[in-house]
């Protein structure tokens, strides 16, 4: 969450956050849309890729 607040423009996705972090798939998803869910990111979609941005 630290990159979002030095990067707020930064658009993040599932992937990005699962191999910047080595978790699996459902762990990267599951940390991005909850913090989309406690109002800390936005979330918008690209086709099927789900972008989280600050």
């Amino acid at each position: 969450m630290l990159t979002s607040v030095k990067h707020p423009f930064q658009e993040y996705n599932i992937s990005s956050h699962q191999k910047s972090h080595n978790v699996v798939c459902q762990t990267a998803r599951t940390d991005l849309l909850g913090l989309h869910q406690c109002g800390v990111l936005d979330q918008k979609k690209r086709g099927r890729i789900i972008l989280i941005q600050p």
